[in-house]
């Protein structure tokens, strides 16, 4: 059972996948990688002019010991950080070989996730810290002394042996239960836990596979102009979305070391139903809202960037001609939102209210949006409602809605896409000829 990096057979997760794996020693973050928790204190500040986080503290062998069987795959923490300390710890009897990624079917294919502690009390958080510096080799690893490594790397591998469980007696009130119907009457209660180390396998900030995945991702995005003929050749790698989730509200350490690679998971849209006649009516009646394109924004963003600090050569014309080709991205992004409104309206036509007459009809058509909605919704989803003024009007409201998007940077709300009068103009213009 490991607290460093996956391993597949020997071999790294990275390498298995054929994902480049970055070196911990090498990052210009030195020891303070996502999943090791800064203690107060200690952890946090310089004392003396020496880093603390790069001093060895040292501990006898019954701590270590101590701690480590206390170490988990899930923690109960994770689900809510007021909840009683609990957890499990799978064994290696526990692997189960299904055709999807969990805690278990990864070791099934030789996968050691990190593990995590069920509570910060007492030297914990420090203990932890320096056994999975230990484990990853990372510099504050190189100052154990060889007596405390040989305990480490003795104590980590022998936690694979047994299944362990601690605070399962009951199930705290704020856990989450889903209760599942049982054959004969009678119902099961189960407590969903999701595990860290998964979360640290994918969304680790150095090592992480999505992370890295979408670091290779953007630098694609900043090379694209530069050699456009091979660029349409190949496949684009396309940036994994991720959400965000206040998972150990302020002091996440206090939940646990892993809990930071928890707050970003992957953001899957959920599957599109059937078309239902309450949908359809609530399109007639208030329309849609222009959604906020996330990738798109963060692609432009990146282009600006890369322009900016000339990591990006080229003229002005192949500048230009990237404005213009992530404005057509733009228009084609939100005629599909319009054309999907539209689907719905069109499966149930017949059943709409019949209010106005579709002007330049010979079949009596009626419009299927009502006037109540805003013009430029209105012709979104139903382009028979366009007049000419409507594309200049259409392309202000698109621009307007991608610049309202903030997120909140070191306690300041601040606008995800920041245009100036000109900027927006500008790119507003583009894009009304994009709509056409």
């Amino acid at each position: 059972m490991s607290l460093g990096p996956a391993k597949v057979s020997g071999r790294s997760l990275e390498g298995w996948l054929k994902l480049p794996y970055r070196d911990h020693n090498s990052t210009s973050h030195g020891i303070a990688y996502m999943g090791e928790s800064t203690e107060a204190g200690a952890d946090s500040a310089e004392e003396g002019g020496v880093d603390a986080k790069l001093m060895w503290e040292s501990f006898d062998a019954t701590v270590y010991e101590s701690t480590a069987q206390g170490l988990v795959h899930h923690s109960f923490k994770s689900v809510n950080s007021n909840a009683s300390g609990g957890g499990v710890r799978l064994s290696s009897d526990s692997a189960l070989r299904l055709p999807y990624v969990s805690a278990r079917t990864l070791m099934a294919c030789g996968v050691a996730l990190d593990l995590d502690y069920t509570a910060n009390t007492g030297k914990v958080a420090r203990v932890v810290k320096q056994m999975r510096a230990v484990a990853r080799n990372t510099p504050l690893g190189s100052l154990a002394p060889e007596s405390e490594r040989a305990v480490i790397n003795r104590v980590l591998g022998n936690l694979g042996a047994s299944q362990f469980e601690t605070g399962t007696d009951h199930v705290d009130l704020r856990m989450r239960q889903l209760l599942l119907p049982r054959d004969g009457g009678g119902y099961v209660s189960f407590t969903p836990v999701s595990a860290s180390g998964l979360s640290s396998l994918l969304f680790d900030i150095d090592a992480g596979l999505v992370t890295m995945h979408n670091q290779r991702a953007a630098e694609e995005a900043k090379q694209s102009s530069r050699d456009r003929e091979k660029d349409r050749e190949r496949p684009r790698l396309r940036r994994i979305r991720r959400a965000q989730l206040g998972i150990g509200g302020s002091n996440p350490q206090n939940v646990g070391a892993l809990v930071r690679t928890m707050q970003r998971p992957l953001f899957v849209p959920g599957p599109s139903g059937a078309h239902s006649l309450r949908a359809a009516f609530a399109i007639y009646y208030r329309g849609i809202e222009l959604p906020f394109a996330r990738d798109l924004v963060d692609q432009y963003n990146t282009q600006r960037a890369s322009l900016h600090d000339g990591s990006q050569r080229g003229t002005r014309a192949e500048a230009r001609e990237a404005e213009e080709m992530w404005i057509r991205r733009v228009a084609a992004y939100y005629h599909a939102v319009g054309a999907e409104a539209l689907e719905v309206l069109l499966a149930f036509e017949s059943a709409l209210p019949k209010e106005h007459l579709l002007a330049g009809t010979l079949q009596g058509a009626h419009e299927l949006v009502s006037r109540a909605v805003s013009p430029s919704i209105r012709g979104l989803i139903d382009p028979r409602l366009r007049g000419e003024v409507w594309y200049s009007h259409a392309a202000r409201d698109v621009i307007e809605r991608l610049t309202q998007e903030r997120r909140t940077v070191e306690g300041e709300s601040v606008a995800i896409l920041v245009l100036d009068g000109a900027a927006r103009v500008k790119l507003a213009t583009l894009l009304e000829g994009a709509l056409r």
